[in-house]
């Protein structure tokens, strides 16, 4: 949500209904690699959970859901409900999103906090450090004003920061 890798038109917070963000899809580009793999985040049924609602002009969207779909090929795209506070009021409306494959071979459903806080503390690949992707889903929800997003929580939770020094990883 805080490098969304694709042009867009504006951003918005936005809830999405029906799905909650954890912390259980094996990375081996992006957030690490295949002799050290990262971990990210993956939307998993039931509950809701934050983030941000991109605007993509619509003679670009089936370009850039195709390039969505080739990059986000551990997830099946579905059409969500989102809500969208607007400083008047709250409205409903659909978009598109990626949740969790439950047959794709990295994601980890049934993983632990210890291997979660190895995966986070090792994973660094293309994009950088897995603590950086966990870091910035962090501070990306807080700037959007929510300040106990799931992604502090599961940084809290892991104790990375204290062991780590706060350093994302990144250079």
């Amino acid at each position: 949500m805080w490098d969304p890798g694709f042009d867009h038109s504006g951003a918005v917070s936005a809830r999405v209904l029906g799905w909650h963000r954890r912390f259980t899809l094996v990375s081996t580009i992006s957030w690490g690699t295949g002799d050290a793999p990262g971990l990210c985040a993956v939307l998993h049924r039931g509950g809701t959970s934050w983030g941000r609602a991109f605007t993509v002009n619509p003679e670009r969207l089936e370009g850039v859901l195709h390039g969505l779909d080739r990059r986000e090929i551990a997830y099946h795209r579905r059409n969500v409900w989102l809500e969208i506070g607007d400083g008047i009021g709250v409205r409903r409306q659909r978009a598109w999103t990626y949740v969790a494959n439950p047959d794709h071979p990295r994601l980890r459903a049934d993983i632990d906090p210890e291997q979660q806080k190895t995966l986070v503390r090792q994973g660094v690949g293309t994009k950088g450090s897995s603590l950086f992707y966990l870091k910035n889903t962090a501070r990306c929800l807080a700037d959007d004003g929510h300040f106990h997003n799931d992604a502090r929580k599961f940084l809290a939770m892991l104790d990375i920061d204290r062991a780590n020094g706060g350093d994302c990883g990144n250079p």
